[in-house]
């Protein structure tokens, strides 16, 4: 959620009329959004902009006092402080998958980088990018594959899930390993 609000101030705070048609910089678009995410590691933050939808109108009360009949109290507005601690405490827990997440995350930047570094289109077509992928992928995260069991570097098409490659980064995606 932190991330995408890291787009939308982004966007309300451009000096363009219209920011969806103003040209941003592939090398900054995803820099407001990480730096967002990282409120998130801070409870008093967490809290200070929780808030129960039930509190937010009559007709969002109602909703939710239909939704909970048997519950007799209504949640507090706000977070309590030890709920939020909990939350921004398991957000750490999940370190070690963010930084395996971030490694997978240079392997596919460091795989844009190479498909888009051919010097010809006839160089990039006989390229073979599963090799390719495989090598960078098992290079970064230390994690081997069918490589290692005799299959070769072009056991796996890994690299046809990495959907950025396609939607205009254009050896832009290593913005992300901030």
């Amino acid at each position: 959620m932190f991330h995408e609000l890291g787009h939308l101030h982004h966007n309300l705070l451009t000096k363009a009329k219209y920011a969806s048609l103003s040209f941003i910089d592939r090398d900054f678009v995803e820099a407001p959004s990480i730096m967002f995410e990282q409120f998130f590691s801070n409870a008093a933050v967490v809290k200070d902009i929780s808030h129960h939808y039930s509190c937010l109108s009559p007709e969002f009360h109602d909703a939710w006092q239909n939704s909970n009949p048997t519950t007799a109290t209504q949640p507090p507005i706000k977070l309590t402080d030890t709920t939020a601690a909990r939350l921004v405490g398991e957000s750490r827990l999940r370190t070690q998958g963010y930084i395996d997440s971030q490694a997978l995350n240079l392997a596919y930047a460091l795989f844009d980088i190479e498909v888009h570094s051919p010097a010809s289109h006839e160089e990039l077509e006989t390229m073979d990018l599963a090799a390719t992928y495989n090598k960078i992928r098992t290079k970064t995260t230390g994690l081997q594959g069918g490589e290692a069991l005799g299959e070769g570097w072009a056991w796996s098409q890994g690299q046809s899930v990495f959907r950025m490659i396609i939607s205009g980064y254009d050896a832009g995606y290593y913005t992300y390993v901030l």
